[in-house]
C-alpha cells in the first residue's frame, strides 16, 4: 500500500501495492455491515482490543495460564459479533489458516502486534505482479549460483548421512543422479514436515523433533480457478467476501496477464470439500454473480485443495526449534517454532535464523 493509505469503511478497509513497484491496484472487503451506530460499536470494540493488547504486551494468558483460544480471546475482551464477523475471525483464518474456534490466540495477538498494532506500513497488502517463483526462489538461485554455489533443481533427496570419517555430511538422491554429493560442513533442512520426518529416520538424537513434527495435524486451503471471457475483470485487482464460501479473489487477468481468469481461494476449508468441486465451483460462480452483475457461466472452471497446506496453529502448539541435537543440522521452514503461523513472513524469518546459527556454529577463515 505504498503511497495510499488503508481506510475502513462499509465496503472497503484497504487499499494495496504489488511487486517492487507503485501499484494504482486497490484490494476491497465486501462485507454486510449493521447499520452506522452498529459499526460505530464495532470499531470501538476493535481499538479496545488493540489496547488490551498493547497494555499486556501481546502476551495472552488464560485463567490457567497457558494459551487460550482465539474465540476465548475474544469473547473475554467482550468482542461483539460484527466485529468478529467482519474482522477478526477472516482476519484470524487468513493468517493462521485455522477458525477462531481452534486458533491459538498467542499467535494471533503476535499478527495483530506486528501488523494493526504497529506502524501504518506494517499493514500494507502486497500483491506480486509475479508468480511466487519468479518473486522468491529464482532471484534466491541466481544469487547462490553468482557466489559459486550451485542449485540442483529435480533431485530429490533419500537420505543425509555422515561422510567418511564423521567430517560432514552426505546428500544420497532417490533418482537422477548416481553419486552422492558432498561433504558438507552443515544443512539447512528446509523441507515439508513429512519430508523431515522421512529424512531423518533412524537418528535417535533427534527422536523428539521426530514426534513433535509427527504429531502437528494439518489445515486445507482450496483454490477455485474460474475462466470467463478476457472481457470479464473485477474492480479491484484482489477482494475479500465476509459471506463464503470464497473469501478472497484475485483477477489474474490485473495480476498476472491471464484475462477472464479469477482465482479463489477458500482457507481452512474442511467445510467446503463435502460438497464436490463442481459443485463448490459453482457456488462460488453464484458469489462472483453479486460481484459482476451479468457475469456469463465460466468456460472452465477448477478446484485444488491442498489438503494439508499448512499445520493447525492450535493453543500451545509444540514446534521443533531452529537447532537441533545433531551439530551441523538446522531446520528451517514456516512449521520451525517462532512467533508467526505457517506464513511466508514466518518461513524467511526461520531461514534467516538458521543461516545466523550456521554461521555462528561454523569455523570462519
Amino acid at each position: 500500500m505504498a503511497g495510499s493509505a488503508a481506510r475502513w469503511s462499509g465496503t472497503s478497509i484497504a487499499a494495496c501495492s504489488c511487486g517492487r513497484r507503485a501499484c494504482r491496484r486497490r484490494c476491497t472487503w465486501r462485507s454486510r455491515w449493521p447499520p452506522r451506530a452498529a459499526c460505530a460499536r464495532a470499531r470501538w470494540d476493535a481499538v479496545r482490543l488493540i489496547a488490551a493488547l498493547r497494555r499486556d504486551r501481546y502476551r495472552v494468558l488464560g485463567t490457567t495460564g497457558a494459551d487460550i483460544t482465539v474465540e476465548a480471546l475474544l469473547a473475554a475482551h467482550g468482542q461483539g459479533r460484527a466485529i468478529v464477523d467482519g474482522l477478526w475471525s477472516p482476519l484470524c483464518v487468513a493468517a493462521l489458516n485455522t477458525p477462531v474456534e481452534r486458533a491459538s490466540a498467542q499467535v494471533f495477538a503476535n499478527v495483530l502486534r506486528d501488523s494493526l498494532g504497529a506502524a501504518r506500513p506494517a499493514s500494507d497488502l502486497l500483491l506480486p505482479a509475479v508468480d511466487l517463483t519468479a518473486l522468491f526462489p529464482d532471484p534466491a538461485a541466481r544469487h547462490v549460483e553468482a557466489r559459486g554455489g550451485s542449485v540442483h533443481r529435480g533431485h530429490r533427496i533419500a537420505r543425509i548421512e555422515p561422510a567418511a570419517g564423521g567430517r560432514g555430511w552426505r546428500l544420497l538422491f532417490a533418482q537422477g543422479r548416481a553419486e552422492p554429493a558432498g561433504p558438507f560442513d552443515a544443512i539447512v533442512l528446509a523441507v515439508a514436515p513429512r519430508a523431515l520426518v522421512d529424512l531423518t529416520e533412524g537418528w535417535p538424537a533427534l527422536r523428539t523433533m521426530r514426534a513433535q513434527v509427527a504429531a502437528l495435524a494439518y489445515e486445507p486451503i482450496t483454490s477455485v480457478y474460474l475462466q470467463y471471457p478476457a472481457s470479464v475483470r473485477l474492480r479491484h485487482a484482489m477482494t475479500g467476501f465476509a459471506d463464503g464460501p470464497g473469501q478472497w479473489v484475485f483477477d489474474r487477468g490485473a495480476l498476472a496477464g491471464q484475462p477472464g481468469l479469477l482465482g479463489v481461494v477458500i482457507s481452512a476449508s474442511t467445510a467446503q470439500r463435502a460438497p464436490g468441486s463442481d459443485a463448490l465451483a459453482h457456488a462460488v460462480h453464484r458469489q462472483l454473480c453479486d460481484l459482476v452483475p451479468g457475469l456469463p457461466l465460466p468456460e472452465w472452471t477448477k478446484v485444488i485443495t491442498e489438503k494439508q497446506a499448512t499445520f493447525a496453529c492450535t493453543p500451545g502448539l509444540a514446534r521443533p526449534g531452529t537447532l537441533t541435537e545433531v551439530p551441523g543440522i538446522v531446520l528451517a521452514g514456516d512449521h520451525v517454532a517462532s512467533d508467526y503461523p505457517a506464513t511466508l513472513e514466518g518461513a524467511v524469518r526461520s531461514g534467516q535464523l538458521a543461516a545466523a546459527a550456521l554461521l555462528a556454529r561454523l569455523p570462519h577463515g
